[in-house]
């Protein structure tokens, strides 16, 4: 005959069901509120090897090794090819330097804009004495806007598309940037496009260049109104060098794009605030 349970084993067992529910709702707690552990490895999209995006994320590398984090590189054509990368869940990239403009290419969500680094402008350089002050002008000749997936083609297209300046009445070529110099003096083509930054290895070159010259950009105060992810600057006189020349040797006007760094949706908040505590130390001037 079975034993009928005694009121201390019935509360034994009210006992023991109340902690298994208290544990369980623990359990459901923390994995609703608490953050997974940050990973220790995340991938970067750069840029070219001569860009000023590659040398950034060199100087990221070597800051979030100190704190145990280990950051992949990516290099690529630029901002037009890392936007795709990060708006893709399967390309494993995290964070991306993208640059004003592009944000409207992302499915909604899917990415975020963690700080604003710096001003790229946009530079047109022709040979000496060709008297290129805008866009427009450059209708009819061949022209370098950059490698597909670049940010200065991605940039250049619809600007010259705004200007008259098409595939159907212009020579629109993509010449790799570091070879940008070269297909200029040698006639392949008449104008180089370029965005970047004076610090940019070829800016810095073609700025120095006797053989070339920086249009300075008619209607540049109009271009903001047009494109509001544009900011109009001004490169005065003297401000790349007074010695052993003045470079500029006037004033150039100039629109400039930003540059931001950018993540998928959803990083780690610790990697962000690592992140943006590097960003701090290597971008405050």
């Amino acid at each position: 005959m079975a034993e009928t349970p005694t009121r201390g084993s019935r509360n034994a067992w009210r006992v023991g069901i109340l902690f298994a529910s208290l544990a369980a709702a623990c359990l459901w707690v923390s994995f609703l509120f608490l953050e997974p552990v940050p990973p220790r490895e995340i991938v970067i999209a750069s840029g070219p090897p001569s860009s000023l995006y590659h040398e950034d994320a060199q100087r990221y590398r070597e800051a979030l090794a100190r704190h145990g984090v280990r950051l992949v590189e990516r290099m690529t054509e630029g901002t037009a090819d890392n936007f795709r990368l990060l708006a893709d869940p399967a390309s494993g990239v995290d964070i991306a330097f993208v640059q004003g403009g592009q944000a409207d290419g992302a499915p909604h969500g899917s990415v975020e804009m963690l700080a604003s680094l710096y001003y790229q402008p946009l530079w047109i350089f022709t040979r000496r004495g060709e008297g290129v002050d805008s866009l427009a002008a450059l209708k009819g000749k061949t022209v370098s806007t950059g490698m597909p997936g670049s940010g200065t083609n991605a940039l250049a297209t619809p600007l010259l598309a705004a200007n008259g300046v098409t595939d159907a009445n212009s020579r629109i070529v993509h010449t790799p940037t570091d070879r940008t110099r070269d297909a200029l003096r040698a006639g392949e083509v008449d104008a180089a496009l370029i965005v970047g930054g004076v610090r940019t290895p070829v800016v810095t070159a073609a700025l120095a260049d006797p053989a070339f010259e920086a249009s300075s950009l008619a209607h540049a105060d109009a271009y903001p109104q047009r494109f509001p992810f544009l900011t109009r600057r001004t490169l005065h006189a003297g401000a790349v060098s007074f010695a052993p020349s003045v470079l500029p040797a006037q004033d150039v006007a100039l629109v400039s794009t930003e540059t931001m760094l950018a993540s998928r949706a959803g990083l780690h908040p610790a990697i962000v605030n690592l992140l943006l505590g590097t960003i701090r130390d290597h971008h405050d001037d």
